[in-house]
């Protein structure tokens, strides 16, 4: 059996990160939470995660400084998954230039999130029954 993938959550709205915590422990991933960019840097200088889905805007660090830490520290081998309200392509591009593997345009669905989440980090086996405890929305 494999180990839960060891995600980080870096969401600034409560409400979003509490349902992004939701769905990622239902599915099996062990979650840390925070809500600032410059605390997450520091926790990512302190410890290796699987998975690190954030922000483009957060407070304290951006995320697009904060997803190259991710890189830097982990040596490329970290995920990083971009969550962002600007639907510019701009934006887009510069998230991908710092190593952002995938964007997902806010509002996006459970299932959107869970194949990313499965794509992204496949430590943990999804199954049927967790992912339908889980709803619909995000």
């Amino acid at each position: 059996m494999k180990l839960p993938g060891k995600v980080l959550i870096v969401e600034s709205d409560s409400s979003l990160q509490e349902k992004l915590q939701t769905t990622l422990t239902t599915l099996g991933y062990q979650v840390l939470c925070l809500e600032d960019g410059l605390a997450a840097a520091n926790m990512i200088r302190e410890e290796l995660f699987d998975l690190v889905v954030l922000d483009l805007l957060l407070p304290g660090m951006n995320g697009i400084a904060l997803a190259e830490i991710a890189k830097d520290r982990s040596e490329g081998r970290v995920r990083v998954l971009m969550l962002s309200s600007l639907g510019s392509t701009a934006h887009r591009d510069l998230a991908y230039a710092s190593g952002v593997d995938v964007v997902l345009q806010k509002p996006f669905s459970r299932r959107t999130l869970i194949e990313a989440s499965r794509v992204l980090c496949p430590t943990v086996k999804h199954t049927q029954a967790n992912e339908q405890a889980i709803g619909s929305d995000v």
